[in-house]
């Protein structure tokens, strides 16, 4: 009979700290970045409208521009 697999530690991933995720996976903005604050709604919609466009143009580029895969929305 084989033996019992028994609960392992899973091995650290080399330069891996033990520290818990930070960056974007974790839903943190990255270090220095602050979003714009903008008192004009125009003004905040035109900054989101070319944000969405840069978007597009890097699934594009990685592609994801056919069907659902280029799909992005932007919420106001």
């Amino acid at each position: 009979m084989a033996p019992a697999a028994a609960p392992t530690e899973t091995p650290k991933v080399s330069g891996e700290t033990g520290k818990e995720a930070t960056g974007p996976a974790s839903g943190e903005l990255p270090q220095g970045f602050t979003p714009p604050v903008f008192n004009d709604l125009h003004k905040a919609r035109q900054y989101l409208k070319v944000r969405l466009a840069l978007a597009f143009r890097i699934f594009a580029k990685h592609g994801f521009d056919e069907g659902v895969a280029g799909h992005i929305t932007v919420r106001v």
